[in-house]
This record gives C-alpha cells, structure tokens and sequence, in this order.
C-alpha cells in the first residue's frame, strides 16, 4: 500500500472525523500496510499490546476465550493497544490471505488523548464482539492505578511546599551568613515556589506570581517595585511574542514549514539534519521559550526517525537529535525574542542602551558571535558524527503528509501574516518611530481579534 492509498484510508475512517489535519500528517509515516497469509497470527491472547489493525482485506477469526469465538471481516482489531491496556484480551487468526493497516498503539492512544472522538470508538468496536466490559475493567484499573499515584506526588508537593519555607526561616533567619530577617523571609517565599514547580503542582506562571505576592504582603519590597516588570515594554513584548508563537505552533503552520524544508532539498542525511537545525533555528526568534521551541520540533525528529527506519537510521539518529537539539538552542542568545531571560537582560540595560539595543540591533551586535557558533557546530558535527549509513525519506509520502495537511488556513495565514508584520516593523522601526514591544502588541490584538478558533488557546498563554 502506499502512503497516498494510506492517507485515503485514514481520511475516509469515522475514528479520525475529528481529528486535526496535522495529528494525521503526524501518523502517517508510522502506519504501515501488513499481508497475512491463511492461519497466520495477527495477534495472540495476553501478547504486549503495541499495534492496532485496521482489516483491509480478508478475514479473522477471534478467539475470545472460554469457546467464544467471533468472526470478523472489516473494522478494527487490537483496539487494546489504542485504549491503553498492556495486553491483548483475544487472539486475531487470518482465515486466508488477508491485508491490514498495522497503526502503533501508543500514537493512536495519544491520539485518544486528543481527540474525543477516537477513545469511544475504539470502545465501541470492542463492544461489538463482547469485550467491552472486560476491558474497560482493566482500563479502570490501570486509571485508578495511575490516578492514586498522582494524587500521592501532588499530596507529597502540597506538604513540601507549605513545610519547607517553615524550615527554611527557622533554621535561616539567626545564620550568620544571612544578612537580616527579611533575607529569611525572602528564602522561604523562593522555597515554596520551587517546590511548587518540582512537583509540578501548578501552571508555571502560578508559583511566580505567588512569589510576587509573597514578597508584596511581607513588606520585602513596595508593590511598585515588585510588580513594576509587569508595566515595562520588555513585560508586554514577551507578552506579544508569546501569543504569536501560540498561533504559530497551534496552527499547523510551523509543522506545514517544516515539511517544506524537507521537501524542498534532496533526500538524504545531510539535507535531513539540515532541515532540523535549520527548522530550529527558523523558530528561535519567534518561539520564545526552548522547552516551546522542542514541542514543536521533537514529534517532527520522532517522524523522521521513525520513517528512515531502524535499520538505516540507527547510525544517524544521533546526529539527528544533535541537529534538533542545536537548532533550537546554539542561537537563543543571538535573538532577543529568542529566551526569557534575554528580555530579562534587555530590562536592565539603561535607558538609553535599551533605545538603541532593540530587536535588530541586538541581533547585529550578536552575529558574529552566532556565525562563529554556527561554523563550529556544523564543523564539529561532520567530525563527530561521520557514519556510511544513507537513510532516505520517500519524497511521496511528504507530498501525502502535505496532501493531508490541505490547503493553508486561515490560522496559518494569520501566523504567517502575524510573522511578516513583526519583521518588517522592526525593520523600519527607524522609519516610522514606533517602538517594537507596541508594534507586535498591536499585532496579538489583531490576532485575538480577528481568530476565534484560536483564542482559548492564545488566552492560556497570555
């Protein structure tokens, strides 16, 4: 089967009716077509559930266990592995020769995740041979096992959180190394908040801004000096930025550039790792955050890798996730928009060094610097990573991808339009004297404005 008869196959399935575009591009290169000869195995009973089967051709017969047996020409097989058990609860014999669409478990169960649409399809497919209950018993299980364990780590954070600062201004506030009381309280604050981020109790941004809020109502610092970030240009630039990069990435659109790049240059390793680091290096000045910046690119690596194989990937997978990981990060301190903390640095330069160090000349006085980086990274990566491994990536099954992509939306065009925008003001910033944190303030305005389908999610961020 090829991948377009495989994108057709998935486009035309109920499962996937509301599923993104993009979730589907994603899938493709790890479903792959599976002829069976008369009698053989597809899977057996109590086996590793990895794989969900999708009967293309053919028949089976299942073997339900206690003498019940079933007979099934089309639909589903191996639902087990897409809902999330560990094991299969029936063994699938070919009656002759037959053809399935081999989907791995694990993709199609995130898949569920995402989609309400799949996990009761799945379910109902199970029900129709008897199978239902018995597996959403083990299902249950395995969630409730999964939710004590969760409520353990976030019961545990909770009495760490609220101890520790007790401990730490008790035992710091006669130390002779701390300067005063006020230092002990300071301590205990920054405590409880890094304990709130280990244990991952709640949204990142939460435990900052108790933070703030502890240092306001102990008096370690005026409300207008603590909460003064929250007025500055830098403040509502990071703001802006980080609105776009929600668009950006929810959208498809970055994921749709990322395959052009992989398009547009020749099938083989160089041009592969290439297009990684190049794709991260694309996205540095527009996601401002590297954890952001991984999302995007880590599932296009898992693609990649996985399409090449694992046979004539194993040499040069390594050299892939090098070329991932530099993409995003080796020039993060070239771009201003590129981290955090280089806003944070930009916030405690002089006024007039913060007039003349904007966007573009932040990234002129940097250049040399990030070409030297560069040079070295692609010199070092040759030398290091030299193997006589030659992965191909079928030029057609990126077409497909695109094909099941579609045509641009109206989200992508928003991205993009937001994009251009961007670059161009700052630009011309000596030109029209508008300064760049209102600039692309104006621009997420527009994008919360002119966007529903895109508003809840740029309204988490911001």
């Amino acid at each position: 089967m090829s991948s377009l008869e495989a994108a057709e196959t998935l486009l035309s399935l109920p499962l996937f009716r509301d599923c993104s575009r993009q979730s589907l591009a994603r899938l493709l290169p790890h479903v792959a077509a599976r002829h069976l000869a008369s009698s053989e195995v597809l899977h057996a009973f109590d086996a590793e559930a990895e794989t969900t089967f999708l009967i293309l051709d053919g028949e089976f017969e299942l073997d339900l266990g206690g003498g019940r047996k079933a007979r099934i020409g089309g639909g589903f097989l191996g639902e087990e592995a897409g809902i999330g058990l560990d094991r299969y609860q029936a063994t699938a014999t070919a009656l002759g020769p037959a053809r399935v669409l081999a989907i791995p478990g694990d993709l199609l169960h995130k898949l569920a995740d995402e989609t309400r649409s799949v996990l009761p399809a799945l379910l109902e497919s199970l029900a129709e041979r008897g199978q239902e209950r018995r597996s959403r018993d083990r299902a249950a299980t395995a969630g409730g096992t999964a939710k004590k364990q969760e409520g353990a780590r976030i019961l545990c954070g909770w009495l760490l959180a609220t101890a520790v600062p007790f401990a730490v201004f008790f035992l710091l506030r006669e130390a002779p190394d701390i300067a005063g009381v006020q230092t002990a309280y300071l301590l205990a604050v920054v405590s409880s908040a890094v304990v709130m981020w280990v244990f991952r109790l709640l949204p990142d941004f939460v435990p900052a801004l108790f933070a703030v809020l502890g240092i306001v109502l102990l008096n370690l610092a005026p409300p207008e000096v603590a909460l003064a970030g929250f007025s500055s240009d830098t403040f509502f630039m990071a703001l802006s930025i980080f609105a776009l990069s929600v668009v950006t990435t929810t959208s498809g659109f970055s994921y749709r550039v990322l395959l052009w790049l992989l398009r547009l240059g020749p099938p083989n390793k160089i041009w592969y790792n290439l297009s990684l680091f190049i794709a991260g290096v694309i996205l540095t000045p527009i996601v401002p955050t590297a954890n952001g910046r991984v999302a995007i690119v880590a599932p296009f690596f898992n693609d990649l890798a996985g399409t090449l194989g694992k046979d004539s990937c194993a040499n040069e997978k390594q050299r892939l996730a090098v070329s991932a990981l530099s993409g995003v990060s080796l020039l993060s301190a070239i771009f201003m928009s590129a981290k955090s903390i280089n806003f944070v640095i930009f916030g405690f330069l002089p006024v007039q060094d913060q007039a003349h160090f904007q966007w573009v000349h932040w990234f002129y006085a940097a250049s040399v610097c990030g070409l030297a980086l560069t040079l070295l990274y692609l010199l070092l990566a040759w030398l290091l990573f030299r193997n006589p491994s030659r992965p191909t990536m079928s030029r057609e099954l990126i077409a497909d991808q695109l094909r099941i992509l579609g045509r641009m939306k109206s989200a992508e065009w928003a991205s993009l339009l937001g994009l251009l925008l961007m670059l161009a003001a700052v630009l011309t910033v000596s030109v029209h004297g508008v300064e760049v944190p209102w600039i692309t303030f104006a621009i997420m305005y527009v994008l919360l404005m002119l966007m529903p389908p895109q508003k809840e999610k740029i309204r988490q961020i911001v």
